[in-house]
């Protein structure tokens, strides 16, 4: 019998980071005199959650791969029927909206569903699915040592886009990417 085991650190640090990213959408204590500690809540503690999220998302991925080579691919299936699922409400939603404008909604849409995900909330779908069917492009091709590699320049891509974009946009290659309209989706407010 395959008996699943539970990493008890990992879920708990899971809620944890769920709270966190509470914290980032709603900026409790950033009124009055506890202003400082919503600060250091919202713009430093709480920025570890998203990483953590797609950290545990590529080990449970990698456990996978271990014993199967094709589970990169099941797994962007299987986040895409999830997405799709949770995104028709907020699809008929848009399209009730915008129904008197269609070419509006169909380009708006579209390139959302893609890019940014159905909803603003829903961002983290898109980039998971891209992120697994590049892993199971690159394990396919390499095998794992480039994997690593690629995570860590990746990483970096993606510090220096959003927490250092004015030093980013003076590297040539990289600026093309952090001007590029729909990077400023994940970008922060300069």
């Amino acid at each position: 019998m395959n008996v699943k085991k539970r990493n008890n650190s990992i879920d708990l640090f899971r809620y944890v980071c769920a709270l966190l990213v509470v914290i980032i959408h709603t900026e409790p204590f950033y009124g009055g005199e506890l202003r400082g500690l919503g600060i250091f809540l919202k713009e430093f503690l709480s920025r570890i959650a998203v990483p953590f999220f797609f950290a545990v998302s590529g080990y449970f991925l990698f456990l996978k791969i271990d014993r199967d080579g094709k589970a990169p691919l099941r797994s962007a299936w299987r986040l895409t029927k999830v997405y799709l699922f949770w995104s028709i409400p907020y699809l008929l939603l848009n399209l009730w909206v915008l129904r008197n404008d269609i070419p509006s909604f169909h380009s708006r849409t579209v390139s959302d569903l893609f890019l940014h995900g159905s909803s603003s909330h829903f961002w983290f779908f898109p980039a998971l699915i891209y992120a697994t069917l590049l892993i199971a492009l690159i394990y396919k091709a390499f095998g794992w040592k480039p994997l690593a590699v690629t995570a860590v320049v990746l990483y970096i891509i993606g510090v220096i886009g959003s927490s250092y974009t004015p030093l980013g946009m003076q590297i040539p290659g990289l600026s093309v990417l952090y001007g590029w309209e729909h990077f400023a989706a994940v970008r922060p407010s300069l």
